[in-house]
């Protein structure tokens, strides 16, 4: 109850209380997330309700790989839902929360990337996603360079996007000289 609220005072509280509980609360955070996609629009029908935003992070904070999914799903639909719904600080994160619930099924980020539907700054989070993974070892850097060498011989379409910034931003980040 204390987490749906950006403004409770006993926000850290319940936080604290939620990584203690971490068993019991888990499905129900995966509840939220699934009930956020299902129904993205007004999903709880509450102004200033943030609990699916605390569940994202959660998730991600106790690595649950039940989550991958359900995250994929909320952040694929095909219009600014999810940026509506959890605003613009998943532009920064959402990268490192797909990493850190990925179960090993990159062919659901793959979907996403190249999913045209998707809005452009999730499909750039999921690319990202890829280096953090390749980081800590979850992909192998050849799996990452040859996957980015088919977005650029045409798995993404070719025009201006913020798509083909992020793909290049990471390709600097990596330093494949077989992409330059």
């Amino acid at each position: 109850e204390k987490l749906k609220f950006m403004d409770d005072p006993y926000l850290e509280d319940a936080f604290k209380a939620a990584i203690q509980n971490q068993e019991e609360i888990t499905p129900e955070l995966l509840e939220v997330v699934e009930i956020a996609t299902v129904q993205a629009h007004d999903p709880f029908g509450l102004e200033d309700y943030v609990l699916c935003i605390h569940a994202l992070y959660l998730l991600a904070h106790f690595r649950e790989k039940k989550a991958f999914s359900p995250i994929i799903d909320l952040f694929s639909t095909p219009d600014d839902t999810a940026l509506e719904l959890t605003g613009n600080m998943f532009v920064e994160d959402l990268g490192r929360i797909l990493a850190s619930v990925y179960d090993g099924n990159v062919g659901l980020l793959k979907a996403m990337i190249e999913n045209e539907a998707v809005h452009p700054l999730m499909r750039a989070s999921a690319i990202e996603s890829l280096v953090v993974l390749m980081a800590v070892g979850e992909i192998t850097r050849d799996e990452v360079v040859t996957y980015y060498q088919e977005l650029f011989q045409g798995r993404l379409k070719r025009q201006p996007s913020l798509i083909w910034n992020s793909l290049t931003a990471c390709v600097v980040d990596i330093h494949p000289e077989e992409l330059y």
